[in-house]
């Protein structure tokens, strides 16, 4: 499937940690997606809470287990509770996110406000997101961004703007 690219798009922290972790199961969906991104010369927005939410992406994969074979070898993350260890693999996928928003051809990355923190609460309710997930939505409503793409399903409750769900085709 071609997903076209709209001028603006929000994009959710589980877009990019598919991005650069292509082991996963929307890897790919995500990787056409961006593409498109790239090749419209599209604006992507992001919020400061991307950044912290991707390394507990990540800090989850080494400690839940979920981490590809090669990479718990590679970066000995059976050593998890040794803080040169846990730095090292931060700092690994920091750079690799990093890289990744570098790549884009217009990036902004959003603050967020008082008022977004606040709203964020209405939106939990009424949509029964997680509090970090909410934080986007606020974000992006607040910024009139038109276009949010994530790969969550619970998004799909979201009517203030246009979501699509990036995922793997079945």
């Amino acid at each position: 499937m071609s997903r076209s690219a709209p001028s603006d798009v929000y994009l959710d922290t589980d877009v990019l940690v598919n991005l650069v972790y292509p082991e996963l199961p929307h890897a790919d969906a995500c990787a056409r997606a961006g593409r498109n991104l790239y090749d419209a010369g599209s604006t992507v927005y992001i919020s400061a809470l991307t950044r912290v939410e991707f390394a507990q992406a990540f800090r989850s994969m080494a400690t839940q287990g979920s981490a590809s074979s090669h990479l718990i070898r590679e970066f000995d993350l059976a050593r998890w509770r040794e803080a040169g260890i846990r730095q090292r693999w931060l700092e690994y996928w920091h750079e690799e996110l990093e890289l990744l928003l570098g790549s884009f051809p217009q990036l902004i990355e959003l603050p967020i406000t008082t008022g977004n923190a606040q709203r964020s609460v209405t939106l939990m309710a009424r949509y029964a997101l997680r509090s970090q997930d909410a934080v986007h939505l606020s974000t992006a409503l607040h910024y009139n961004v038109p276009v949010f793409w994530t790969c969550d399903d619970h998004f799909a409750r979201v009517d203030e703007l246009a979501v699509d769900i990036l995922r793997a085709s079945h």
